[in-house]
């Protein structure tokens, strides 16, 4: 799947962009607890790289 049918598919529906939203919100806040980035306005900022690493696997 491309870009173009990720947007066209996927987040052209608003239900499955929604549930992308709610499900990056909860990992970007965990992330953020953790002190492994920091969320601004419109920005994520990496603290600890290796730390994301580390979770990524």
């Amino acid at each position: 799947m491309n870009k173009a049918d990720v947007r066209r598919l996927l987040l052209g529906d608003p239900r499955i962009a929604t549930r992308i939203a709610e499900t990056m919100g909860r990992r970007l806040g965990k992330l953020a607890a953790r002190g492994l980035i920091t969320l601004g306005r419109g920005r994520i900022t990496v603290l600890d790289v290796d730390g994301l690493r580390a979770v990524g696997g």
